[in-house]
């Protein structure tokens, strides 16, 4: 079976697909990583959100902080500053909005729209 490049068929898909699903499945994101790098492909994985929060070098750089959340009454973990430099200290200044908190502020005053047309659209479940 001759392929044009960028070609693929049907059937050699269904021939491809399973082997590849089951050697990926046998091995960890950082193996497969690992000999990607070792052997030059094109390879990287694709972090989870607990894949980021555990991340060791994240971690080591103390990128995450634990900010007390008013009407939880409990402690949440949220990432820090983009950036780290010296002399320019930077800080979380308050906690992550909820869901629709800035709407307001975003359609009426950036925006333009009208309160009434923003209260259609919350109606209209759209926002």
């Amino acid at each position: 079976m001759k392929l044009g490049y960028g070609t693929i068929t049907k059937e050699l898909l269904e021939r491809v697909v399973p082997p590849v699903e089951r050697f990926l499945l046998c091995h960890t994101k950082a193996e497969l990583f690992e000999g990607a790098v070792t052997r030059r492909i094109l390879l990287f994985p694709v972090a989870t959100p607990r894949d980021i929060l555990e991340n060791a070098q994240l971690r080591a750089r103390g990128y995450f902080q634990e900010v007390m959340h008013p009407e939880l009454a409990t402690t949440i973990t949220y990432p820090g500053p983009f950036v780290r430099a010296s002399g320019v200290p930077l800080s979380l200044r308050r906690i992550a909005p909820k869901l629709g908190e800035h709407n307001a502020e975003v359609y009426v005053d950036e925006l333009g729209l009208t309160r009434e047309e923003l209260a259609r659209l919350r109606e209209a479940g759209a926002v």
